[in-house]
C-alpha cells in the first residue's frame, strides 16, 4: 500500500512538471507585444464613397522610437473612432467649396490645413500596439470614448 501511494504521488509530481515545462515552452514562442505613444506627424481628410454618402476618413502618418530606433507608420481610420459623447463634433466635405470642414460645437474650421492643427493641437501623440519581435509591425489602438478627444488634452507617457 505504502509503494504504490508512492508511485501515484511521484507519478502527480512528474506529470505536473512535464506539464509546467511544456507551458513554458509554448509561452516563451508566443509573440508578445508593448504600446507606445507615438507621435503624429501629419493627418489628411479623406472622403470615401460608401454606397450613397461620403464617410469622412482619416489618413494619420506617425513615428515612434523603440531602442532609440525610429520607425514609422501610417493607418487610415474612419472619423467616428475619434467622436465622444462629451461634444458636438462633424466632419463634411462642402460641396459648394469643395473642402473639408469640421464643427466643433459652435466653431467651425474650414480647409485640411486648418483641421490638422486643430486635431494635431488637441491629439499630438496617438497610442499605438507593436510586435516586440518586429516593431515595424504596428497598428492603431482606439481612443478612450470615457474621457474624449476634445474634452481633455492627450499627453505623452513614455
Amino acid at each position: 500500500m505504502e509503494i504504490q501511494s508512492f508511485y501515484i504521488i511521484m507519478g502527480i509530481v512528474v506529470i505536473a512538471i512535464i506539464m509546467a515545462i511544456t507551458t513554458n515552452f509554448f509561452l516563451s514562442r508566443k509573440k508578445k507585444s508593448n504600446i507606445v505613444m507615438a507621435e503624429i506627424d501629419k493627418i489628411q481628410t479623406l472622403f470615401i464613397k460608401n454606397h450613397k454618402y461620403l464617410e469622412p476618413y482619416l489618413s494619420i502618418q506617425y513615428h515612434y522610437f523603440v531602442k532609440k530606433k525610429k520607425y514609422n507608420g501610417s493607418c487610415k481610420i474612419p472619423f467616428s473612432f475619434l467622436l465622444d459623447n462629451n461634444h458636438f463634433i462633424q466632419l463634411y466635405l462642402n460641396q459648394e467649396l469643395d473642402l473639408p470642414v469640421l464643427q466643433i460645437n459652435q466653431e467651425v474650421i474650414v480647409g485640411n490645413e486648418a483641421i490638422e492643427h486643430k486635431l494635431l493641437s488637441v491629439m499630438p501623440y496617438i497610442p499605438i500596439r507593436y510586435l516586440t519581435s518586429d516593431p515595424s509591425r504596428n497598428f492603431i489602438l482606439p481612443l478612450n470614448r470615457k474621457y474624449g478627444l476634445f474634452h481633455k488634452k492627450i499627453k505623452k507617457i513614455s
